[in-house]
């Protein structure tokens, strides 16, 4: 607005780029990066074409700006290359994820719904469970009904909030961001643990397969 105020028309190109992804944007928070790097070439743009140069910086500080950032780089990759893989999935229930894995490998007809810390870690670590996982983190996938229904679940919010269950073979949920959940999975009737830690629970229809 500034820039358009000032007599600048920005090319179409940049401009049908910027509101294409302003607009992929609004849908999802992932998209907000594309949109930052497309808006940031516009706003660029507009500047130059509206606002006088400002001076050159000194060679001394262009090459102090371009030392720090290749220090910067260099610990980033040491200390990202040296953190053990673990160290990423400290807020997943790791060893439940997979018991619900490999539940579902020797059953193929098992169908699961896990909470938010367990639905992406299951489709990521274990692929050949797409499919087969009720939600994940994409949650403009899902239809608002089906979200409601799925975050009844996952805090045990009122009393119909097992409905998001039905269907379902295997139950999978974090201890460490949803005990309620964990807890009143422990106790359904109907269903047995297939695996418990302090950091996660599985249940799998008593009726299920045993493998």
């Amino acid at each position: 607005a500034y820039a358009v105020g000032r007599g600048f028309r920005p090319s179409p190109v940049a401009a049908v780029v910027a509101t294409v992804f302003l607009l992929l944007a609004s849908q999802a928070v992932r998209n907000q990066a594309w949109f930052a790097l497309a808006g940031a070439v516009l706003a660029a743009e507009a500047l130059a074409r509206t606002r006088p140069a400002p001076p050159r910086l000194p060679r001394s500080v262009r090459a102090a700006g371009a030392g720090a950032i290749l220090v910067a780089a260099v610990v980033i990759g040491v200390v990202v290359g040296t953190t053990s893989p673990s160290r990423f999935e400290t807020l997943t229930p790791r060893l439940a994820v997979a018991a619900a894995a490999e539940y579902a490998a020797a059953n193929p007809g098992a169908q699961i719904l896990a909470d938010d810390w367990a639905s992406s870690a299951l489709l990521w670590r274990f692929p050949a469970t797409a499919g087969r996982v009720a939600y994940d983190a994409r949650l403009n996938h899902y239809s608002e009904d089906e979200l409601a229904r799925w975050f009844s679940f996952v805090t045990v919010s009122g009393p119909d909030w097992f409905e998001a269950a039905r269907g379902y073979d295997v139950l999978v949920a974090s201890r460490t961001d949803h005990p309620t959940l964990a807890g009143r999975l422990a106790r359904l009737h109907g269903w047995r643990v297939l695996h418990s830690d302090a950091d996660g629970i599985v249940v799998v229809r008593a009726e299920a397969g045993r493998s």
